[in-house]
């Protein structure tokens, strides 16, 4: 069963702090510790408000804990490390032993939720989620979205809305081991990154990249193959067969319109491309995939 309450201090506290809790607003649901643990599964998630300087302290957790402000500021203590969360941040904290407190004058109005199961757990490594990491300004819409969602399919109790659960969270995972790749590499890099993830239905050339993100085409190209291991133009087709083998598998779309919403006026072209990166025609891989 799932159980709603106000969110409540982990660990003691002194008299000052206790006093604060009847300040909280908001509310906090949990799940069992039981269910889903073979699973991708949210342990807690809510939307709190917490009075200047109320704090918790978190010992010996078993679950990926993710904060994001919405207002004021939120400081993060951990045994190695300290981090300040402002408006719009988002705080990703790892299984272990930290403490979290309310830094503004005017508390903290936050949104957070735990997930856990053997699934994140045991990769976490490979998202890239297994530090503390602050990422500034990322509490945004595609975010907000996905928190939403997840926090209607929880608060509803419709058992219909499980199935959903493991998708949504994989999605957020997902979101967020991007954006730390990103926060990680250099950036001119990260700039070349984001502008052809933004713009790879237009007919991009190496010499464009360059000047939008300001350096010269030598030193992307080795920007590019120190860090991703790849090229500019090659890391570029690699987005456009993403974005190609989705549209086939999940619309109706004509070949030759994908070819068009992929950055490819030709669309025979398209289709050698294609046929290169997964071994089969566009219109072969439909068949097999759907």
């Amino acid at each position: 069963m799932l159980s709603a309450q106000a969110e409540v201090m982990m660990d003691g506290g002194d008299r000052k702090n206790r006093k604060l809790v009847s300040r909280i607003k908001g509310k906090s649901f949990f799940w069992p510790l039981s269910q889903g643990k073979n699973l991708l599964w949210l342990r807690f998630i809510g939307k709190t408000y917490w009075p200047q300087n109320y704090w918790i302290h978190h010992k010996r957790t078993d679950y990926l804990d993710i904060q994001m402000v919405k207002e004021g500021e939120l400081l993060l203590r951990s045994d190695s490390s300290s981090f300040r969360a402002k408006k719009g941040a988002i705080l990703i904290i790892p299984p272990g032993n930290y403490s979290l407190r309310a830094a503004s004058p005017g508390g903290v109005q936050k949104c957070h939720l735990g997930i856990t199961g053997k699934v994140c757990l045991h990769h976490l490594h490979e998202f890239g989620l297994d530090q503390i990491t602050l990422l500034p300004d990322f509490f945004t819409q595609p975010v907000a979205t996905i928190f939403d969602h997840l926090y209607e399919m929880t608060s509803s109790r419709d058992p219909a809305c499980l199935g959903d659960y493991a998708g949504a969270i994989y999605n957020l995972l997902a979101l967020l081991s991007n954006q730390v790749e990103i926060s990680q590499l250099p950036p001119r890099l990260a700039a070349a990154k984001s502008f052809m993830e933004g713009n790879f239905s237009q007919p991009l050339t190496l010499d464009e990249i360059c000047a939008h993100v300001g350096c010269s085409k030598t030193s992307l190209q080795w920007q590019f193959s120190r860090y991703m291991n790849t090229t500019p133009m090659a890391f570029l087709t690699s987005i456009r067969m993403e974005y190609a083998q989705r549209s086939l598998m999940h619309t109706g779309n004509l070949v030759k319109n994908i070819a068009d919403q992929c950055g490819y006026s030709n669309s025979l072209y398209f289709s050698r491309v294609f046929q290169m990166h997964f071994g089969c025609s566009p219109r072969d891989f439909r068949r097999k995939n759907c």
